[in-house]
């Protein structure tokens, strides 16, 4: 054994309290070698991931360019990137209920209140009862 691994076999001794046996020893490696390859596994599987998830991107950003496969660009996008979609349509759905509820409360508000207009009297108030300022006679031509 080097001074190193002997240094470190110290070090978690004094940490665990105890000297550990050689079985205990192959058990931790034998952990260890599975956690590296199950991250190793994770690591590949993610990068297959992102690589497919590139590759839609790809096919989404073609289909977006091309009006007649906006539906299909839709449902795939909601279908690639679900929680930003829900996001979307909650927020969608909230702007168009308050939208049409103010637009409900306002045209109820102009339609069904009762409104005081002045009574209608037999000659304006701003106009003389002769008749409007600067009308001629009849004779006057």
């Amino acid at each position: 054994m080097a001074n190193s691994d002997l240094e470190r076999e110290l070090r978690q001794a004094v940490a665990a309290g105890r000297w550990k046996t050689d079985e205990e020893k192959d058990a931790e490696q034998a952990v260890a070698k599975q956690q590296t390859r199950l991250a190793q596994k994770l690591l590949a599987r993610d990068r297959q991931v992102r690589r497919r998830q590139w590759a839609s991107l790809g096919l989404l950003t073609g289909a977006c360019l091309v009006p007649p496969l906006w539906p299909v660009a839709l449902v795939g996008s909601a279908m690639m990137f679900p929680r930003t979609s829900k996001r979307l349509l909650l927020c969608s759905l909230l702007l168009t209920a308050s939208g049409a509820l103010l637009i409900g409360s306002l045209l109820w508000l102009t339609l069904f209140t009762p409104q005081k207009l002045p009574a209608p009297s037999a000659t304006p108030k701003s106009f003389p009862a002769s008749g409007l300022p600067n009308q001629r006679a009849a004779g006057d031509i």
